[in-house]
């Protein structure tokens, strides 16, 4: 499936989404996303300018920035704010995890078939055994 960021094609582990690489990006996104008991936006602050609030998404860098580390260093890259970003990956993250799940489904109804299947061949092979077994055996008596 495509990561929601880079949309580079990825294979799930075998234990499932939750042995995923974590994307640190995404996760301090939504972090900034979620909202406080008291319905207010809760507060991500910037590394750098210590107290500012992080309002901006540098799409060029991939960075969520305060507004002092836009007018900085990222004034003139592709930035958008950080809230309509953080919808936008959370809608896509939420559509990935549906299609991952969808794609985990139908692997496993896939490897019950050939499960099943490889059941089949051994037991027909074991079949083509004896019976090579008994022509054998009735060349040597005769």
């Amino acid at each position: 499936m495509p990561c929601p960021l880079c949309r580079k094609e990825f294979t799930i582990p075998d234990d499932g989404l939750s042995g995923t690489q974590r994307n640190f990006l995404v996760e301090k996104l939504l972090h900034a996303r979620k909202l406080s008991v008291g319905e207010e936006a809760s507060r991500v602050l910037c590394d750098i300018h210590k107290g500012e609030e992080i309002k901006v998404f540098c799409l060029e860098c991939k960075l969520a920035i305060c507004v002092r580390c836009f007018i900085k260093s990222h004034k003139t890259h592709d930035c958008s704010d950080i809230e309509e970003v953080s919808g936008g990956l959370r809608k896509q993250a939420e559509s990935d995890a549906d299609k991952a799940t969808e794609l985990l489904k139908k692997t496993g109804e896939v490897l019950v078939r050939f499960e099943t299947e490889r059941n089949d061949l051994i037991n027909h092979l074991a079949g083509i055994e004896g019976d090579s077994s008994r022509q054998v055996d009735r060349c040597y008596s005769a």
